[in-house]
């Protein structure tokens, strides 16, 4: 068995489950948004046992859906991320276009570029920043 060396990692896809165990029918406990920093424990398989940064929950995500970081790109992508307010935005990744939620991680300053360790991203829609919504109206954006 190969020896894994606990290290940060970032969610890579737009919504990632976190499982209570390492297979597919386990329980989610959480989810992972794109951007999100996490703690990698241990691989199993294809499997990757995980702590959030923020929330401290623990579970399990494929190991397709992390990209790891050093110590020293985590600090720079946490001091300049917060969670994006619009519904959803087209992300250009290099690994392909994706349409992130509500919750995501982009720049603190909105740039439509920019970088999560040697990853290079580019924001493609040009919806501008919503006010803040209060609890009854972002509600309402969730019906149906």
């Amino acid at each position: 068995m190969q020896h894994f060396t606990e290290r940060k990692a970032f969610c890579m896809v737009n919504i990632s489950p976190v499982r209570a165990t390492n297979a597919d029918t386990a329980e989610i406990v959480t989810q992972l948004l794109f951007g999100e920093i996490f703690t990698a424990h241990e691989v199993k398989q294809s499997w990757c046992r995980i702590t959030t940064f923020n929330d401290h929950y623990e579970g399990w995500i494929d190991i397709k859906h992390a990209h790891f970081l050093s110590e020293k790109e985590v600090k720079k992508w946490n001091d300049m991320a917060i969670p994006q307010l619009e519904l959803t935005r087209e992300l250009k990744t290099p690994w392909g276009n994706q349409i992130i939620s509500r919750g995501a991680f982009i720049p603190i300053d909105n740039r439509a570029q920019f970088n999560i360790g040697a990853e290079e991203f580019e924001l493609t829609s040009t919806t501008p920043f919503q006010k803040p919504l209060y609890p009854y109206e972002l509600a309402l954006e969730y019906l149906n």
